[in-house]
Parts: structure tokens; sequence; C-alpha cells
């Protein structure tokens, strides 16, 4: 596959969702991202989705971010292959975003700051949960 470059367009504000059961206590959270599966537009472009969740039902602390955006690709040629191709690339563009609404919403509703670490795109495949 040749290179392509990869625009998202259209970001839509995130879904913030936070449930907060009790004191803050320290056992560590589990936080998990994963993707929607894409939706097809038109010929170059896909809805693709990517959330963070934080905490469980068990945990003090339940917190979603959800994002979604179009993405744009340039001479989209193999449906299939190049759909899984805008995924992965999108994932890594959304993931800024998520990091920053998770800080801000934690800050913002007065709990000690959560900063998500910076990952590498190719830690994140289409589908998967990664933990």
């Amino acid at each position: 596959m040749t290179n392509k470059i990869i625009s998202i367009e259209d970001l839509k504000s995130p879904e913030l969702t936070l449930l907060v059961r009790k004191e803050e206590d320290a056992n560590e959270l589990k936080i998990s991202f994963s993707t929607t599966k894409t939706v097809v537009v038109d010929e170059n472009r896909v809805r693709i989705g990517f959330q963070a969740t934080i905490g469980d039902e068990k945990s003090w602390i339940y917190c979603r971010v959800r994002l979604t955006a179009l993405a744009h690709m340039d001479n989209f040629a193999d449906e299939k292959e190049d759909e899984q191709y805008m995924l992965n690339q999108s994932v890594g563009l959304l993931y800024p975003y998520i990091r920053t609404a998770v800080s801000t919403l934690f800050t913002t509703a007065g709990l000690k700051p959560l900063i998500l670490p910076v990952v590498p795109t190719a830690y994140f495949e289409s589908g998967k949960k990664a933990d």
C-alpha cells in the first residue's frame, strides 16, 4: 500500500459520562480503549468512533469519553484494506483529543487530574480493546 494522507473533519464534541460513587481511593483504575465500526459515508470518507473507559462497575469512579469524526482519504482504492488503514490512523489522530477531554473532565469535577499516557498509534488495533 502506498502512503496515504488521512485528514479528520467534522470532529464532534466528545460525549462525556462521569459517575463518582464514593470518595477517591488509591486503587488503580482500569483504563480501556475501543474503536467503533467504521461507516463508509462515500468513496473517500468514513465515520469513525473512539472511546476511553476509566473504571468499571466496582471502582469508585466510572468515566467514558467517546469521540466521533469523519476521516477523509484521497485515493480510496481497496475498500476493506483502506477502511482498516483509515481506522488505525484515525485512532492516532483522535487519541490526543481523548487525553485532553479526560484530563479536563477530572479537573473540572474537582478530582485529582488523570493524565493518560502518550501511546503510539500501533498500540491500537481495530475492533479490539487495549488495556
